[in-house]
C-alpha cells in the first residue's frame, strides 16, 4: 500500500490515514498548486501534496513543527544512512553527555537512571557532530520517537499513562538500538521517494497568527487549497497533545539549534483550541443546534470555548483562501456529556458565513487513525479490570467535507457571531 514520505517516522495523534491523504491529495490538489494546512500536526496531509509548488503549515505543537519540517526537507539519505551505521561505535565509546532539566520537575520519573544516562549520551554525541539543519531535524525526530519508546509510557495509545510498577521494573531498552532501528528506516524511506520540490514553509504558532498579513505563511497565500484535520475537541479532553509532545520534547531541545521547542504539556495544550488561551469573550455559539448536553454545565462552557475557538480558525482559513479556491477539511463527532459534537455541521455553518458552499460531505469509518475512539475514566489505574470497566466510546467514523470559496465580496458575506 502507498504511504506518505516518512510516514512511519513518529506516532502521533489523530493522523490522517496514508492512504486518505494521499487519496486528498489526488483529487483536490492540481499540479502547481499552493496548499496550506493550519492545523499541520505530523506533516502528513502536507507530505502527500507532493505535487504542489507550495505547501506551507503551522501548528501550536512544537513537535508538530519538528515532524513536518522534518517531512519537507531533504536530508541527505547517505548523510542518515551514515549516521545509522555509526551509532554502534559511539555507543562504546562517546563519554557523558548532556541532561536533561526539564525532566527533573516532573512529579514521577518516565525513565530508568541508565536510559536517562544513553539518552544524555546520544545528545552529546548529536551535538558533535556539526549535522545540517535538515539532517539534525530527521535525527531529532527519530530521537523524538525512541524517546517515548524506551520511556515508562505506555505504548498502547498516545496519552500519557506510565506502565504499571512491575512492567516499569521489567522493562529493558536499549535507546542506542532503538535510534538505529529508526534511522535505518529513514535513510530507505529517503533514498525511496528522493528529494522534494516546491517551496516548503512551517511555522510554529497558532492559526490565529495567521491573521497577522505579514506573517510568512500568510504572505505566501492567497492559497489555492486548504488542506486539513482540525482537532475534534480541546486537547486536555481529547487526545492530550501536550504531556505526550513534552516529555519527548525535553530531550529533544537539547539538541543545538532545538532549545526553542521546550514547553510543558499544560503550555501546548493551553495554546491548542479551547485552550486557555482563547479568544475573549467566547463568541455567542447556538450551542444547542451543534451539541445536546447541559447548557449551563462545565462540559458545555467546555465546548463553547472550543468552538468559539473553532469558529474564528474558519474565519482564518477563509481569509487565506483565494476566491474560487478549496477548503477540505477531515472531522469528526466527538461524544462530549454523551452527546455528539456536530463539528461538521458547525464547520460548514461557519465557513459558509465566510464565503464557501459545501460541495460534497462523505463519511468513513476510522481506519489506521490514532484517536481516542474509546477514552477511559480509570485510564490512570494500575488494574487492568478496573480500566477496562471505564471504556467509553468516543468516535467510530470521519467525516471529509470539501467546500469551495465563493467569488463574493466583503459586502455579501453575512455577519460572523459575537
Amino acid at each position: 500500500m502507498p504511504t506518505t514520505r516518512l510516514s512511519r517516522l513518529h506516532p502521533y495523534p489523530a493522523m490522517v490515514a496514508d492512504e486518505l491523504a494521499l487519496d486528498l491529495a489526488r483529487r483536490h490538489v492540481s499540479i502547481g498548486a499552493k496548499v496550506l494546512d493550519p492545523f499541520c500536526g505530523s506533516g502528513r496531509l502536507l507530505a502527500a501534496a507532493d505535487h504542489a509548488a507550495v505547501r506551507a503549515g503551522i501548528d501550536t505543537n512544537p513537535l508538530a513543527w519538528l515532524l513536518t519540517s522534518t517531512k519537507l526537507s531533504n536530508a541527505s539519505a547517505t548523510v542518515v544512512r551514515d549516521l545509522a551505521g555509526r551509532l554502534q561505535q559511539a555507543q562504546k565509546t562517546v563519554a557523558a553527555g548532556a541532561s536533561f532539566k526539564h525532566l527533573e520537575d516532573r512529579q514521577v520519573d518516565w525513565f530508568s537512571p541508565s536510559v536517562i544516562f544513553e539518552l544524555g549520551r546520544i545528545v552529546g554525541w548529536i551535538n558533535s557532530l556539526g549535522l545540517g539543519e535538515s539532517e539534525r531535524w530527521i535525527i531529532a525526530s527519530a530521537l523524538s520517537a525512541t524517546v517515548r519508546e524506551v520511556s515508562f509510557a505506555r505504548q498502547s495509545g498516545w496519552k500519557l499513562h506510565r506502565r504499571a510498577a512491575s512492567e516499569r521494573e521489567a522493562l529493558s531498552v536499549c535507546p542506542w538500538q532503538r535510534l538505529q532501528r529508526r534511522l535505518s528506516y529513514c535513510a530507505t524511506e529517503l533514498r525511496r521517494v528522493g528529494e522534494i520540490s516546491g517551496e516548503r514553509l512551517v511555522a510554529l504558532g497558532p492559526i490565529s497568527a495567521l491573521n497577522d498579513l505579514q506573517h510568512p505563511v500568510r504572505s505566501q497565500g492567497p492559497y489555492d487549497v486548504v488542506l486539513t484535520s482540525p482537532p475534534y475537541g480541546d486537547s486536555r479532553t481529547t487526545v492530550q497533545y501536550g504531556a505526550a509532545s513534552a516529555l519527548c520534547l525535553a530531550v529533544v531541545c537539547a539538541i543545538d539549534g532545538l532549545g526553542h521547542l521546550v514547553k510543558t504539556g499544560g503550555e501546548i495544550d493551553a495554546q491548542c483550541l479551547g485552550g486557555a488561551v482563547s479568544i475573549e469573550p467566547p463568541r455567542s455559539i447556538e450551542i444547542r443546534k451543534y451539541w445536546a448536553g447541559a447548557g449551563d454545565s462545565k462540559l458545555a462552557r467546555g465546548v463553547t470555548r472550543f468552538l468559539s475557538d473553532y469558529e474564528a480558525a474558519c474565519e482564518t482559513i477563509a481569509a487565506n483562501v483565494r476566491p474560487g479556491g478549496t477548503a477540505v477539511l477531515v472531522v469528526g463527532r466527538r461524544s462530549t456529556g454523551g452527546y455528539r459534537v456536530k463539528l461538521d455541521e458547525f464547520t460548514v455553518d461557519c465557513l459558509g458565513k465566510f464565503g464557501f458552499g459545501l460541495e460534497s460531505r462523505q463519511a468513513r469509518d476510522l481506519q489506521q487513525k490514532r484517536v481516542p475512539r474509546t477514552i477511559n475514566r480509570f485510564g490512570r489505574s494500575v488494574s487492568p479490570e478496573i480500566r477496562e470497566r471505564g471504556k467509553v466510546v468516543t468516535m467510530a467514523s470521519e467525516i471529509i467535507l470539501v467546500l469551495r470559496r465563493q467569488n463574493l465580496d466583503a459586502t455579501q458575506l453575512r455577519p460572523i457571531s459575537g
